[in-house]
């Protein structure tokens, strides 16, 4: 990656913070209406499918979930475009874990398209990574905040960017 590629990665995830911390109608959509109901259910709806998808090492439906061009931003980890160089990762350790990402943990902004209409969500999270069978799910947890954007009539995520790693207690 050339050393100035960062800032044209970088930049939709700046706009994305900013948009978090200025309540207007341009970022979000007033929390509490109807509409704001229906797209929290559909994100978390996702979520879990994305839960599922990555806790049965199902790599075609969790490759699903995203956009081809997704970019993705790791603490510790680095930065990749494309949701390939995650699978491979997955692969590779040999689906040994499960994603929980509580319900009430996630914040879920509605991002209008043209015409008023939602073509986009901001998800903001936690999220625990743990073994298969540890009941409960001690692991590393994580912050998060994903990009999700309609295409096609179904949700993919565009951006997801993952920080704050803490090892839960019992991990």
């Amino acid at each position: 990656m050339r050393p100035n590629s960062f800032k044209y990665l970088f930049i939709p995830f700046i706009n994305l913070l900013v948009c978090m911390h200025i309540p207007t109608t341009v970022c979000a959509t007033e929390p509490g209406s109807g509409s704001d109901d229906a797209l929290r259910r559909d994100i978390l709806a996702m979520d879990a499918r994305l839960s599922e998808a990555y806790a049965g090492c199902r790599k075609q439906r969790f490759r699903s979930l995203f956009a081809r061009d997704a970019q993705l931003v790791f603490a510790g980890r680095g930065m990749a475009r494309g949701i390939s160089v995650h699978v491979d990762t997955l692969r590779r350790e040999g689906c040994r874990q499960r994603r929980e990402a509580a319900k009430s943990a996630q914040n879920i902004y509605a991002v209008p398209g043209l015409a008023g209409s939602t073509d986009g969500a901001i998800q903001v999270g936690t999220q625990t990574f743990c073994a298969l069978d540890a009941q409960p799910c001690r692991g590393v947890e994580t912050r998060f905040v994903a990009l999700w954007r309609r295409v096609g009539g179904s949700w993919k995520i565009t951006h997801l960017i993952r920080y704050d790693y803490a090892e839960t207690d019992g991990a």
